[in-house]
Formats: structure tokens, sequence, C-alpha cells
């Protein structure tokens, strides 16, 4: 079988996190890391003698050429994490950083671009424009962590298993996510009388990454997860749906009063495509607060 083309930008606490799932996932694959710093060449080989026995999958560092032949593309790089701060802090540094590394590539198979890096909203956005907003390949993780985390939190308050727990939060990543009460349910059942036990999972999940950072880690495993469950459904051809970033469609926009922004809604993905669901059936306070989240991302639309 033909090896895919696969390149991770950046080797951080996410990008290596994403090139070691993948590399257990053991499929035809060759992984292209990419990283300014050359240091990260040693866990490349750390990584490369971890697969020494599985003859499907290798590994390069650096190789620009292979970029260009990307089948798909995990975007993870960031600047050093140094404090614990708001995401859109580091916009502008970002944005400049995704100009110069897809502004600079001529892609030879048209890949599918996997937004991780913060602000990805703003990020997934900006990578968009570079191709005149043209490519329909492009998603951002968006509020999938949460909604991982949502779910987790909804578990244990609720004492159920995971299984009989649906629930998801819509938005911008971060701070302003939106959480979606009036369709998360539990054993099948509104959570309308325990509402303030779904307030609380949901608080927990928007503050898990800063109560991470606070004791010394950097949230890495849950995103990983999020990036590489988008990539399998992709390279597997299974039909999933999700909260992901998309370029809100016009139908989207109007009811948020807002321009075109990249922001999340429950997305199918379906025979390697994105389909944007429409956010019409969201009560009138989640329509609210998603349009917060949309002014929000707007003011970052003509860095």
């Amino acid at each position: 079988m033909k090896k895919i083309n696969i390149t991770v930008i950046g080797c951080g606490n996410v990008g290596s996190t994403i090139a070691k799932e993948l590399l257990d996932l053991a499929f035809p694959a060759h992984i292209n890391v990419l990283d300014i710093n050359e240091q990260k060449l040693a866990l490349v080989n750390d990584m490369n003698q971890a697969s020494s026995k599985d003859k499907t999958i290798s590994l390069s560092f650096n190789d620009m050429a292979l970029f260009a032949e990307a089948d798909y593309v995990f975007m993870a790089a960031a600047q050093a994490a140094t404090t614990i701060g708001d995401r859109l802090d580091k916009a502008q540094g970002h944005i400049d950083m995704a100009r110069d590394i897809f502004g600079n590539v001529s892609f030879k198979n048209d890949p599918y671009i996997i937004v991780i890096s913060n602000p990805v909203d703003v990020m997934t956005y900006h990578i968009h424009k570079i191709y005149d907003f043209k490519n329909e390949k492009i998603i951002g993780t968006g509020t999938y962590l949460e909604t991982f985390r949502y779910q987790y939190f909804l578990k244990e308050f609720f004492k159920t298993d995971h299984d009989k727990v649906e629930g998801y939060l819509l938005g911008e990543h971060g701070n302003s996510a939106v959480p979606i009460y009036s369709q998360t349910k539990i054993n099948g059942s509104s959570v309308d009388k325990d509402l303030e036990k779904a307030k609380q999972a949901s608080k927990e999940a928007i503050e898990a990454p800063y109560n991470i950072r606070r004791m010394g880690e950097y949230t890495k495993y849950a995103i990983s997860k999020c990036a590489v469950n988008i990539f399998k459904a992709l390279y597997e051809n299974k039909s999933i749906t999700i909260p992901a970033g998309l370029i809100l469609n016009d139908e989207n926009c109007t009811l948020l009063n807002c321009e075109p922004v990249c922001l999340s809604t429950l997305v199918d993905i379906n025979e390697g495509k994105f389909i944007q669901h429409s956010l019409k059936g969201l009560n009138e306070n989640e329509i609210e607060d998603l349009k917060k989240s949309a002014k929000i991302l707007m003011a970052f639309n003509d860095n």
C-alpha cells in the first residue's frame, strides 16, 4: 500500500504528542516533522527508533520537499508558553508565522490542513485567507477540546457512563466558548432540572487548561486526540459529527450578525468533506453568546 505523507509543523508538547499518536496507529505513512529548533531532531530520532520494527511507518525532520508533497498537515507550531494568559495574546506573532509557513510552500497534493495552534480560530481564519478562502480542506480543532472536557465532567458530576452523555460547546475556543445547555442530555433526558451541574461541568471544562498550567504542566494529550480523531475520520473515510472551526457560511453569519469568521459549529465530516450545521436550532441566550464570540474574533480579521 502506498504511504501517505503527513507533515506535523511544530515539535513542542502538542506536535510531538500528535506525531507519537500517529506513530501508534502503525499505518502506511511517512511523518515529516518541521521545527525551527534543530535540537528537536533528537526527539524525532527517538520516535524513529521506536518505530524501527514497524516497516509501515517512517519519520523525517525538516524535509521541505516532503512538506510540499504532504497529504495531511497538522499545524501545531507555537511560540513558547511562559505565562498563564489569554490565547489571543500571541495572535499577531502566530498569524505572521502562518503566513511565512503556508505562503512559501506550493503543495502538490492539495492536503488537508488541521489547525491546532492558538488562537486556533484566528489561525484557521488566516490560513484560509492565505488561500483566498477557496480551500475547503482546512479545519480548526476549535471547541472540540472543550467538548471533550465538558463530556468528561458531565460524566463525573452526573455519575454515569460516557456513552450516556450528550453535550458540546461552540463558538470561540477558550474563555468565550458557549455551552449549549439546550442540547445537553444525560441518559437521553434534558438537564433542565440539574442545570447547575451542567454549568459546573462547562466551567470546569473551560478552566481545565489553566488549572493544568498552574500545576506546571501543559495541555497536550486531549487536544492531540482531537486532532488525530479528525485525521482518522478523513483517512478512514468515517462519518463523524464534532464541534470544529470552519469559516461561517452566509446563513450562520446572518444569524450572528457578523462578518465571516472561523467559529465552531457542529461539523459533519463525511466522505472527506466538511459540512457546517446551521445554528438556528439554538436558544436565544446561546445565539447571543455566540454573537459575542464572533465579535471577539472579527477584531482579528484584518491583522
